[in-house]
């Protein structure tokens, strides 16, 4: 299980290019097409996916940010995300200047709040890993980033 919204359920396999929302309520499963972004169209790349419902638009959004991978090395990497939307079964690229990401903490799930998704996210700059709150607004869908607090000891 990948989210939960107004008691759908998003699921997915371990490769993160296979969906399904589920209403368990009704027993009604819905696959939603293959993304835009798989290992056959750009090789290697990690996916963190995120689901909610936007207010403005009264519709239920997939968000996956997508790292692409080109090499080992950790500068080279390139994040693109994409978006689907229920109301038009479709997936489709969002343009963005959000910073290359090197990681999407994974054990630390997305969290839907107030019309906005939040992941617990990381990044190399410097050599000093950086970490942040990676938030991404489902209304405007833009992102933004909140700074963590500093823990003490850390």
């Amino acid at each position: 299980m990948v989210g939960t919204c107004n008691g759908l359920l998003l699921l997915s396999d371990d490769t993160n290019i296979s969906f399904c929302l589920w209403n368990p309520c009704v027993g009604k499963l819905l696959k939603l097409p293959s993304p835009n972004i798989t290992y056959a169209t750009h090789g290697r790349f990690g996916a963190s996916i995120g689901f909610g419902f936007d207010p403005k638009t009264k519709d239920y959004k997939v968000i996956r940010v997508v790292t692409l991978l080109e090499s080992l090395a950790l500068e080279r990497t390139r994040t693109q995300v994409e978006i689907y939307t229920l109301s038009t079964g479709q997936w489709r690229m969002l343009r963005t200047d959000l910073a290359p990401i090197c990681a999407l903490i994974r054990t630390n799930p997305q969290t839907f709040i107030n019309g906005a998704l939040h992941w617990v996210a990381f990044r190399f700059s410097d050599n000093n890993i950086h970490n942040f709150v990676l938030v991404f607004d489902l209304g405007e869908e833009v992102f933004h980033e909140i700074l963590l607090p500093e823990f003490p000891g850390h």
